[in-house]
């Protein structure tokens, strides 16, 4: 009679023992979008910009027509002909060619694996050096920081694809052409220094939104009773996630849908309280998912780290959780120097008016 008790305890305890042994935990990628806060603050009443730059380089030999520096955008900032809270000062330091010169290439013609043949063909090169530097400063004169310096250092570059039958031609494809050659190559890398020193001041100054993806961890078991309510769940975060903009701020419906998904992950939580890897990767999962929508959407990078405490504790993957802190951290730290409460806001930068307007 024991034994037959035994049987039928197992019996029932045997489905829940498969469920927990089948939890697999997939990651569903959702479209994540806010504002990039500035990472050097100066004073949060800045709002304009206007930018100082050259238009040609004068070297011994050649005067280089350059791209625009007036092309610069700030995101989040109003640019200003002259004038602005903020002033970029691009400068053209030097640029020279350190040399040039031809590399050689063995050629060799077989018939039937004899060697028939062999010369060797020329392709030009030129050697050149360039600087250039971008500063910030105030409208009052002072210096902010060095924003950008772009450094070529005899840089290797040929300047065309053909491979001469000998080298005074090669050599003369340089002698005729190394001016328009030099001026292009200068030209090219004040380009390069113009889109480095934009990509710089967005981040030092700048609100750009950023758009991209960021992923949630669900349980992908079928078999599993939780299987059907995580698909729909997730389901509804894409359709969520992909509405929200960084440049508008959350409505009350998005919110309250945050809010329905964070109640369900919490759930899961009490649900799953036992110490088997199942019950943890599904507690895991909770945690993660609701650290998402605190720090990325939600914007409550100290509720994020708290969850991020949870994920330690559950001893799942805790380097996650710890991840989750140092974001909290540093979006909590830029938050409070921007004195922004959100990062999903609308900037109308056609208000903004310069220091002397």
């Amino acid at each position: 009679m024991k034994y037959k008790t035994k049987s039928i305890f197992l019996a029932a305890l045997l489905p829940s023992l498969i469920f927990a042994q089948k939890v697999d935990l997939d990651k569903f990628f959702i479209q994540r979008s806010y504002r990039e806060l500035p990472t050097s603050v100066v004073d949060t009443t800045y709002k304009t910009y206007s930018i100082e730059a050259p238009s040609t380089a004068e070297i011994s030999y050649a005067t280089i027509q350059l791209p625009s520096g007036q092309d610069i955008d700030i995101s989040g900032l109003k640019k200003l002909q002259y004038g602005g809270h903020y002033v970029v000062k691009l400068t053209f330091i030097d640029a020279r060619i350190d040399g040039n010169g031809n590399v050689e290439k063995k050629e060799s013609e077989k018939k039937d694996g004899v060697l028939i043949r062999e010369w060797t063909t020329y392709r030009p090169y030129i050697d050149y050096t360039c600087t250039f530097k971008s500063e910030l400063y105030d409208y009052k004169g002072s210096k902010i920081s060095n924003v950008y310096t772009h450094t070529v250092a005899k840089k290797r570059h040929f300047p065309t694809d053909t491979y001469y039958n000998n080298s005074g031609d090669a050599s003369n494809y340089y002698y005729n052409n190394y001016k328009s050659i030099f001026k292009r190559l200068i030209s090219d890398e004040y380009a390069t220094h113009i889109a480095e020193t934009q990509t710089a001041l967005n981040s030092s100054i700048g609100f750009r939104v950023i758009t991209n993806n960021t992923y949630t961890w669900m349980n992908n078991s079928k078999k599993h009773p939780e299987y059907d309510k995580q698909q729909s769940v997730i389901g509804e975060m894409k359709v969520w996630a992909a509405e929200i903009s960084g440049s508008s701020a959350l409505t009350e419906d998005q919110v309250k849908k945050a809010n329905e998904f964070l109640e369900y992950f919490e759930s899961l939580k009490k649900k799953y309280t036992s110490e088997e890897k199942a019950d943890k990767k599904l507690r895991y999962s909770a945690y993660y998912n609701k650290a998402i929508i605190y720090l990325f959407y939600l914007d409550q990078p100290m509720k994020a780290y708290e969850e991020g405490n949870g994920l330690i504790a559950n001893d799942y993957d805790t380097r996650d959780g710890k991840d989750f802190q140092s974001d909290a951290d540093k979006i909590k730290m830029s938050m409070d120097k921007s004195k922004k409460k959100t990062r999903h806001f609308e900037i109308n930068t056609s208000e903004f008016k310069g220091p002397n307007e």
